[in-house]
């Protein structure tokens, strides 16, 4: 009734503190000209049925009830306005955070990912050659720590709390082929990690495969992510998630790479150590700290820094909760009538309503069907994409140019039946992969180029020698 809580990926955008605001969001899913008419449907397939409808009165019949309706809106409406006013307060902590611009390479970091903030940028370098640019990012805690080399390292790799994780972003500015790039980190890492090397040969194959994923190649512009934890290192190339790495022990040992005496990267400790050793910089970083922890620790209202495994229990402990609630004032008899309520509700709704999937891993028209064998009709658009990827195609017809994903059929399904759907999905599909064998094509030109030029130095060193 006070409006309206915003988050995105878990992390807390704020509050639209406006009477009504709430309502007329509600309205643009729920009314007559809802936008997803499919909601609506499967609110109403879901509870609606007889059987339903009884299961639904048996748990509202097992409703907590509060001590006073006025009391219960007056403590809603207090911790709605706390939780805003303190996420308004963070907001405008990290509206003072800049973008921070790497000396050597020029390529910039934001000042936040997710939920942890930039400590620091540098480059990795062997010799002369400059290979990446590389980013740090970490928690509040680990920004006010940032006194000395010795405490920032420690801060980094303690991984205190159980959502706290230090991440490491590279962008590539020398081209490198997987097997290579993927083996320099790994031997950075060996040394440092007190686990079997089979944990290093692992971490060493997802990063080969992220790069095999796009191209082969860790061309100029090829962006690495290292997300460290107690539990391991998550590895990511150009956004695509290649896994993790979940051995104990893992996550120090990468951060020990960049932050530890003997760095890889010199320029990347000390950024982390001028940016945030200063008396304004450490007063931001101890202020940001304490409107993350207000935020995270308020009672009553969603963490802005809760991650999967908040999520994927709380339904459980709300459960365990009532129950419990329910124990100091009802019968025996009364908490085993609802355990039989909750055995009841199925995964997908009282109904079961089974929805009707779809084939996306088909290899060609012939192959599109539904999942109850039903076959799809294809629109005339699926067959040229098909003869694009399938047919031989020419330099032209994949140059410098390549494919992009927006340029694509789109993915609006508002108002379609099923087998349009079915065709929109295959067109989707079939642009999916007309842009990664362009991609395939453009990084297998730009690796001909590269032993073009080999070729021209050998002739013309030979054509000194002779």
């Amino acid at each position: 009734s006070q409006g309206v809580l915003v988050t995105v990926n878990d992390s807390l955008q704020g509050g639209a503190t406006f009477e009504g605001l709430g309502s007329a969001l509600v309205d643009v899913f729920m009314d007559e000209s809802a936008v997803s008419p499919t909601l609506v449907e499967s609110c109403l397939k879901t509870w609606s049925s007889e059987e339903a409808q009884s299961l639904a009165a048996s748990l509202l019949s097992f409703e907590v009830p509060s001590e006073s309706d006025a009391s219960s809106e007056g403590v809603q409406d207090d911790a709605f306005d706390a939780q805003a006013g303190q996420s308004l307060d963070l907001e405008s902590l990290e509206n003072q955070l800049k973008p921070v611009q790497e000396y050597a390479t020029s390529i910039t970091f934001e000042s936040k990912l997710d939920n942890l903030y930039l400590v620091g940028a540098g480059v990795r370098k062997k010799s002369i050659i400059k290979i990446y640019a590389v980013a740090m990012y970490a928690s509040a805690q680990v920004l006010v720590s940032s006194s000395s080399q010795g405490a920032l390292h420690a801060a980094a790799r303690s991984f205190d709390g159980p959502n706290s994780a230090t991440a490491f972003v590279l962008e590539m500015v020398y081209s490198v082929g997987a097997e290579k790039i993927a083996g320099a980190i790994a031997e950075s890492v060996k040394p440092r990690y007190s686990g079997p090397e089979s944990d290093i040969i692992n971490l060493e194959q997802m990063i080969t495969e992220g790069v095999n994923r796009v191209g082969g190649q860790a061309v100029k512009g090829t962006v690495f992510r290292f997300d460290c934890t107690s539990r391991g290192v998550a590895v990511s190339v150009n956004g695509l998630s290649q896994g993790s790495a979940s051995f104990e022990g893992l996550g120090a040992a990468f951060v020990d790479v960049f932050m530890d005496y003997d760095a890889v990267s010199p320029t990347l400790v000390e950024s982390c150590l001028s940016m945030w050793s200063g008396a304004t910089s450490n007063t931001l970083a101890i202020d940001l700290l304490q409107a993350s922890s207000r935020l995270a620790t308020k009672p009553g209202v969603p963490s802005a820094l809760s991650g999967e495994e908040d999520r994927s229990a709380s339904s459980e402990e709300d459960l365990e909760s009532v129950k419990s609630d329910l124990g100091s004032q009802s019968s025996e008899e009364d908490l085993t009538v609802m355990e039989s309520i909750e055995s009841e509700l199925e995964p997908n709704g009282p109904g079961n309503v089974e929805p009707l999937l779809l084939q996306t891993n088909f290899s060609g028209i012939d192959d599109a069907v539904a999942d109850n064998g039903e076959t799809i009709e294809m629109s005339s658009f699926a067959p040229d994409l098909f003869s694009q990827i399938y047919q031989s195609q020419s330099r032209a017809a994949l140059g410098a140019d390549s494919a992009h994903f927006d340029d694509g059929p789109g993915h609006d399904y508002t108002g379609m039946n099923i087998r349009q759907i079915a065709t929109r999905r295959a067109e989707n599909f079939c642009h999916r992969k007309q842009i990664m064998i362009s991609n395939e094509v453009v990084a297998m030109r730009r690796q001909l180029v590269i032993q073009s030029d080999a070729l021209d130095r050998i002739k013309r060193n030979l054509a000194i020698w002779h």
